[in-house]
């Protein structure tokens, strides 16, 4: 991958890298409703200024469909369903593809907080946590347990923080 922004934001790289997920989620898809802010257009440039562009819809009243398109010479659409988590405080999206390999289902973590309604800042946990102790886990609120007790490590997040622009539409 490019860079470090790139690792972190370019969502479906993360399902076709080969990187390691959680087996289950970090809680039930029916605990927290969607948000009609983070409906929308979003974009992302990395260093090289190319785009990345996530669009988000309700699927339901708590879960969200994302189409992910990376900007380049081979474009390619990720489908991924999405609900949240509430964890002291912070909102966390549970990422899973849709439309991938049965070995590619597994569930990545991002938090995230919208600002001023026109920038979503996003930050995935480092691979490392994944492969080293929640890719084992069998119960959410085991994985729960492990994020809350990591949430202030210095090594738990990545280090850069994805701001992606909401895309307004074009008025007639």
């Amino acid at each position: 991958m490019k860079n470090l922004f790139a690792r972190l934001i370019l969502i479906g790289t993360v399902f076709t890298a080969g990187c390691e997920g959680a087996m289950v989620p970090l809680g039930d898809a029916d605990q927290v409703q969607v948000d009609q802010q983070l409906i929308g257009e979003w974009m992302a440039l990395d260093d090289e200024q190319e785009a990345s562009v996530i669009t988000i819809w309700a699927y339901n009243d708590t879960e969200y469909y994302l189409e992910w398109i990376e900007e380049g010479s081979d474009p390619e659409t990720v489908q991924i369903r999405a609900f949240t988590t509430e964890l002291e405080g912070l909102r966390f999206s549970n990422v899973q593809c849709i439309v991938c390999d049965d070995d590619e289902r597994e569930w990545f973590f991002y938090r995230f907080e919208l600002v001023e309604g026109n920038e979503l800042h996003v930050q995935g946990i480092k691979n490392k946590h994944y492969r080293d102790a929640m890719g084992d886990m069998t119960r959410s609120k085991d994985v729960r347990r492990y994020v809350r007790r990591h949430l202030d490590d210095m090594d738990f997040f990545e280090e850069e923080i994805g701001i992606f622009t909401r895309v307004l539409a074009e008025e007639d």
